[in-house]
């Protein structure tokens, strides 16, 4: 699967929004989901999982992909934003034990 990324200005844009946010949501990096899969034999786990690192910039997924990966953050935090680049609506973030693309599971 191929990234995109955006733009500098888009990043930049996104950054300055996200600076403006009153509700810059964080999770401990101990979170309960990793602590759980912490305890998972870690063949098992590659079985089901792929292990990916992203930049700064780089979209993961749009609204409107096919639902067919779901990804859990390690480490990091991602912006989820609706609508179009210059004019986003900032939904929320996730990081360390969230996941996106979670529609994705609903069957």
């Amino acid at each position: 699967m191929s990234f995109q990324r955006l733009t500098s200005q888009e990043l930049e844009h996104l950054l300055a929004h996200e600076s403006n946010a009153a509700d810059i949501f964080t999770t401990l990096p101990d979170s309960p989901l990793l602590r759980l899969l912490a305890t998972f034999d870690r063949d098992l786990l590659a079985q089901f999982m792929t292990e990916q690192a992203r930049e700064s910039g780089e979209i993961i997924c749009r609204e409107g992909d096919s639902g067919d990966a779901m990804y859990l953050i390690r480490s990091g935090r991602v912006l989820v934003v609706k609508g179009g680049l210059q004019s986003p609506t900032i939904l929320g973030y996730r990081g360390p034990g969230e996941i996106i693309g979670e529609m994705s599971m609903i069957g």
